[in-house]
């Protein structure tokens, strides 16, 4: 059965278009269907821009996809049709581009997309549009009352996770805590048993300061917050270890 692919459209003056475009382009029809979510004018200028010969068919809702093409969902009825100016920062683009991740978290949670994919943000123009969440982490988070999240960066050989996204480096600190560190591991333990089919994952957990702190010359987090967070994830039946140095 052929994977209904939702993908938010991105900023229109930034590289998400374009990005999705060039990867729709050799994508397998026979495995998946992607559904492009934003206005058409922005799918057809990058097109057009960078002579990409894409496979696609516009549909008004979401009942109409059809495989064998990027089926292009137009959203956006109370929106000003999208100006283009790349490179340039603007209200109009991240209110675009914030409507069309609601879009598709509405397609997934309707059951009519099986995942979401999204496209690259301008986190300053989200801001000028009037949104205050830090990114689309968090945003997924408030749309589908989530009260725990996780951000991870994968890849073939490596996995890895955050105790804290989006946060002013002078506030970092202040957020390791030992119930947060806890409540990360149980979340990442889940997903790689349930999400990448690890049976018995095991999970290094790296150090906040220098060297991990070098026993406590270079910073306390480690010996204070880190080690006992790591101890309660064993005590949960969890098979963590640290710290390790970050650097």
């Amino acid at each position: 059965m052929k994977q209904k692919i939702a993908i938010s459209m991105g900023d229109y003056n930034g590289i998400g278009p374009e990005v999705t475009l060039k990867a729709l382009q050799k994508i397998n029809f026979e495995e998946s269907t992607p559904i492009w979510i934003g206005h058409k004018s922005v799918f057809i200028y990058y097109q057009n821009k960078f002579s990409l010969d894409v496979p696609a068919r516009e549909v008004t809702e979401s009942g109409s996809v059809k495989p064998g093409f990027v089926n292009i969902y137009q959203i956006g009825d109370d929106l000003p049709n999208p100006v283009i100016n790349p490179g340039r920062v603007e209200p109009d683009a991240g209110k675009w581009a914030m409507k069309s991740v609601e879009a598709g978290i509405n397609l997934s949670m309707q059951n009519k997309s099986d995942a979401l994919v999204t496209a690259p943000i301008s986190k300053e123009a989200i801001r000028l549009a009037g949104y205050s969440v830090p990114g689309h982490t968090e945003f997924l988070a408030e749309k589908t009352n989530t009260a725990q999240v996780l951000m991870m960066l994968v890849n073939a050989k490596l996995r890895v996770a955050l105790v804290t996204i989006h946060e002013p480096l002078k506030r970092v600190a202040a957020l390791i805590e030992q119930s947060r560190i806890v409540n990360r591991l149980i979340v990442l333990n889940d997903s790689l048993k349930h999400d990448f089919g690890i049976e018995f994952p095991k999970i290094a957990v790296l150090g906040l300061n220098p060297h991990a702190g070098d026993g406590g010359v270079i910073g306390n987090e480690e010996v204070d917050i880190i080690t006992p967070a790591i101890a309660e994830a064993n005590e949960r039946g969890i098979q963590a270890e640290g710290t390790f140095p970050g650097d």
